[in-house]
């Protein structure tokens, strides 16, 4: 080969190495951008990929998203499951498509909140129930009470009618 082609075909290989790094730098750009709306750190992050079998520690995941360390394709699939998505999905989803939670774990929360809704309604209406029975245990004891002295009142006036004042006064 004459040296102007082995300039040209080195020019080339360097050319199509800047494009492969502005890729990885993009995606970790993307990587990062998706942690922070999941709302997870780099070290929440590290720990997910860990218990995908990657021991991707922390200061990787700095430098991956700084686009100064490569990423795996092993690690890209394992990150995009962590965020959520399939690798494709990760690698071209717009921005603006990046829900802050995946629907899994939503769906997990809603059944969670539904739940314990339910279980308050339970747990509510057994305390009204119980305000009910004592309540009516309380006005059935009220009526009672006022019934017996109504008795005890017819008892005693027919009898304090025969009595002279000197005989209700030793009563008392």
């Amino acid at each position: 080969m004459t040296d102007e082609v082995t300039d040209e075909v080195q020019r080339a290989r360097a050319n199509v190495e800047l494009a492969w790094l502005d890729m990885e730098k993009a995606m970790g750009t993307r990587i990062r951008g998706v942690r922070e709306r999941r709302g997870l750190s780099q070290a929440q992050l590290s720990e997910l990929v860990k218990s995908r079998g990657f021991n991707l520690h922390q200061t990787a995941i700095a430098k991956i998203e700084a686009g100064k360390r490569p990423l795996r394709v092993g690690e890209f699939f394992a990150l995009s499951d962590c965020l959520g998505f399939t690798p494709m999905g990760l690698f071209y989803l717009p921005e603006d498509a990046i829900a802050p939670r995946p629907l899994k774990e939503l769906d997990a929360l809603l059944a969670a909140a539904h739940e314990s809704a339910r279980e308050s309604e339970g747990s509510m209406l057994q305390n009204i129930n119980d305000l009910i029975t004592i309540h009516v245990g309380n006005e059935s004891r009220k009526q009672l009470l006022a019934m017996q002295m109504r008795i005890a009142l017819q008892r005693e006036e027919p009898a304090a009618e025969g009595m002279s004042d000197g005989e209700r006064q030793a009563e008392a």
